[in-house]
């Protein structure tokens, strides 16, 4: 089970975040990633496969200038929970 680093409790819940990503002079604004979340802080914790799809589809984002609604990604994302 995850541990919170900010308070030390093991009460996490699944859940969906947000998450917001600059890069150069634009910001990405994510919204329902599945994560792990403390109960008692609000800190989440991404799994490996979440993490690296988000280090990769904010250069995407960017490169092909997408503004589209997290509706198209989330679909992708399924898998990873």
């Amino acid at each position: 089970m995850i541990e919170c680093v900010i308070c030390k409790h093991r009460k996490v819940k699944s859940g969906l975040v947000s998450i917001s990503l600059e890069r150069d002079d634009y910001l990405i604004f994510l919204t329902r990633f599945p994560a792990d979340i403390c109960k008692n802080r609000g800190e989440y914790y991404l799994n490996e496969s979440v993490t690296e799809y988000l280090l990769n589809c904010p250069k995407e984002a960017v490169n092909k200038a997408i503004w589209a609604t997290w509706e198209y990604y989330i679909r992708q994302l399924i898998n990873f929970s």
